[in-house]
């Protein structure tokens, strides 16, 4: 399990976001007080801590920013490449979404085919789609290797 770091100056938003990492699958975080970005696993930053953080950033993807509705701000976060970006007006539950959106899009090492969870046919345990040409369209349908065939019979039957 990779580590989040939390990052934010705010001690109220940080508590509420601590306690629902906490109860929702025992995430792996530490608070500090600017992240070490050597440290593989999302990042979770306040626009104070952004402004501290050395530019440009090297993985902008594992990067969850948390900052108000300013448009100098949001700016600022584009041209860092910053993908993810919660207002401190949304829910702390929409920021454990984003964390979990900048784990998904960290790469994963690889694994040898035939291990679980390794690479082979399905590229790394996730559901495996061949696109297929339908007008301007593009229908997914699972591919034939695919270990997940149970939930792709099921979707089929519904198309």
């Amino acid at each position: 399990m990779q580590t989040i770091q939390l990052a934010i100056t705010q001690p109220e938003y940080r508590a509420t976001l601590e306690q629902l990492l906490r109860v929702n699958g025992g995430w792996s975080f530490q608070t500090v007080e600017t992240p070490d970005l050597s440290i593989s696993g999302v990042v979770v930053v306040d626009d104070a801590v952004l402004d501290r953080m050395p530019h440009p950033l090297a993985h902008p993807e594992r990067v969850v920013l948390i900052t108000h509705r300013d448009p100098s701000k949001l700016a600022r976060a584009w041209d860092c490449g910053i993908r993810s970006v919660v207002y401190y007006s949304d829910q702390a539950n929409t920021t454990v979404l984003a964390i979990l959106a900048a784990t998904l899009r960290i790469p994963r090492p690889r694994l040898a085919a035939g291990t679980p969870g390794g690479e082979g046919p399905s590229r790394g345990g996730g559901h495996a789609f061949w696109p297929h040409a339908a007008g301007p369209f593009a229908i997914l349908r699972p591919r034939r290797d695919c270990a997940c065939r149970f939930v792709h019979k099921q979707r089929e039957s519904v198309l």
